[in-house]
């Protein structure tokens, strides 16, 4: 496959990514909204979401001009160390006697686990996002 091919596909998958990125975080608000879930993890999560959306922004225009990676890279990393530690947070918070009861999990599931989802495609949004770079730049080198 020829390196404009490469990039055509990489280019599909990353705004692709972002497109589901979006979507899911959409969702994310939509499920974080009934009264069953904690005050802080509404609070922590809407504004972890929003500094997602702001960062994946941010991405998007640094693979554009295939300048600041980096920065965008320790942004992405500490969003997923917030997101680990809110998941921590919000088990020791629904546990009974070292326990996730079955009443639990699916407010559990909820704010963990698609917090995981979204947090996991982000990172390969961005690893995308790198190559997409390292094509554009090796193609330059090639002219």
């Amino acid at each position: 496959m020829e390196v404009k091919q490469k990039n055509i596909l990489q280019n599909i998958l990353y705004y692709s990514l972002i497109a589901v990125i979006v979507a899911l975080s959409v969702f994310y608000m939509i499920a974080l909204a009934p009264n069953d879930v904690m005050m802080y993890a509404k609070v922590v999560y809407y504004i972890w979401i929003a500094g997602l959306l702001l960062v994946l922004m941010l991405d998007i225009l640094a693979t554009i001009m295939c300048r600041g990676k980096f920065c965008t890279g320790l942004l992405f990393f500490a969003l997923t160390c917030a997101c680990i530690v809110m998941a921590i947070i919000v088990y020791c918070d629904l546990i009974v006697g070292g326990v996730l009861p079955e009443a639990s999990m699916y407010l559990f599931t909820r704010l963990v686990i698609f917090s995981g989802v979204i947090d996991v495609l982000s990172v390969i949004c961005y690893t995308t996002g790198e190559f997409i770079c390292g094509l554009n730049s090796s193609a330059q080198k090639r002219k």
